[in-house]
């Protein structure tokens, strides 16, 4: 069959529109299949590079926000066990109190209390979490303490220790690290205190039980400053993590914008499209079903 040229052109520009218009439908397609806009980089490349920063820097910050969620997790589990510590040291002082309040308190089993008390603050300070123990400094594996058979005084303690004085930190953002609050080093001192009361108890020395009053109100003075410590630095990882997640959040909402699909953006263009090929196979039936005849009028 003979064509003029400009029936030919315009037949190839039909041709030409309907493949485009089908590569769309396809796309559009997969894309509501999928979720996503474009299945390669190459379908949004002005804006590939945007989207490929945004994933990368979002990946870090939620790689931020689950360490510092496991650190504040270990900061509420030390400051925990160090609360359980400072009503142990309470209950000593009742005991002591007791102990000096007149010739019944040489009946009170003192010395039972304390061994107790070392053996719950012990298990105290031996607590895991992730299989790492806390009070242990840089030596995570180890447990911190490790009590005698037998303890009669403080000088008993004198190896109780067996972690180091290196406090972990935490990497709580690029620049930021937060170093942990104790060791259980900073807390063998108010063991140390405990074993003196029961030496003292058992020798009936008064004045060295008096004394150790004096002691356990600073061993709390103690604690509460390491549990003041252990706040501060929950406070700063929670701010810090919560600037990350709105961070997270907007980078996210930028990689959805780019990535994921307009649904109904989407299924407008597609509905269109469908309607232009149906309209574009009409025409295309009719000029192939034109004879020469038609052509030369």
């Amino acid at each position: 069959m003979f064509s003029r040229i400009g029936d030919y052109a315009h037949n190839t520009r039909l041709a030409s529109y309907t493949q485009q218009t089908q590569e769309r439908i396809r796309d559009d397609q997969l894309a509501i299949a999928t979720g996503k806009s474009a299945q390669e980089y190459s379908k949004i490349s002005e804006q590939a590079s945007l989207l490929v920063s945004a994933k990368q820097e979002r990946a870090i910050a939620d790689a931020h926000i689950s360490q510092n969620l496991t650190g504040i997790d270990r900061l509420q589990a030390m400051d925990g066990a160090l609360g359980n510590i400072a009503n142990m040291l309470d209950r000593m002082r009742v005991l002591v109190v007791e102990r000096l309040s007149g010739p019944a308190g040489a009946d009170l089993p003192l010395d039972s209390e304390v061994d107790m008390m070392l053996e719950e603050a012990a298990g105290q300070l031996n607590i895991k979490l992730d299989n790492r123990y806390l009070f242990s400094g840089s030596k995570t594996n180890i447990k911190p303490v490790d009590l005698p058979s037998a303890v009669n005084d403080a000088t008993d303690l004198a190896d109780a220790y067996r972690g180091d004085t290196i406090r972990i930190s935490i990497r709580a953002d690029d620049e930021v690290t937060v170093d942990a609050p104790a060791t259980a080093a900073d807390v063998i001192p108010i063991l140390e205190t405990l074993a003196d009361i029961k030496a003292a108890h058992n020798s009936g020395d008064m004045t060295a039980l008096s004394d150790s009053l004096e002691r356990l109100d600073d061993n709390l003075d103690t604690i509460s400053t390491l549990r003041g410590s252990a706040g501060v630095r929950m406070e700063r990882l929670e701010a810090i993590t919560d600037s990350q997640r709105s961070t997270s959040d907007y980078l996210g909402e930028i990689v959805s914008r780019i990535e994921d699909t307009d649904l109904p953006t989407v299924m407008t263009r597609l509905a269109q499209d469908r309607n232009t090929l149906e309209a574009s196979y009409v025409a295309i039936s009719q000029i192939s079903q034109l004879s020469l005849a038609d052509f030369i009028r």
